[in-house]
């Protein structure tokens, strides 16, 4: 994976963001799963971009996010390249 700034970056989403792993603090533990990401927009896809978002307890406190819709903080995204693009448009 890439270290990016989408804020740097001419780019647009192609699916809604999805939540691919939850962790619990402190029992941290080894995860491993996997999600579906289904395109709400047609283009072509060249990559898949990841984030985070640190949320402290309750639910309802504060939320430090590196996502490309929060100010800046000097955190980045992490891009993973596809292979080959991908066309959404069919």
């Amino acid at each position: 994976a890439l270290e990016c700034h989408l804020c740097e970056m001419a780019w647009r989403p192609l699916s809604r963001p999805q939540a691919i792993l939850h962790l619990s603090l402190p029992g941290l533990c080894k995860g491993q799963g996997e999600c579906r990401l289904e395109a709400h927009s047609k283009g072509m896809c060249h990559a898949v971009v990841f984030w985070a978002e640190f949320q402290a307890s309750p639910a309802s406190g504060p939320c430090l996010s590196t996502g490309p819709a929060s100010t800046p903080n000097g955190w980045c995204q992490a891009m993973q390249l596809l292979e080959e693009p991908m066309d959404l448009s069919v």
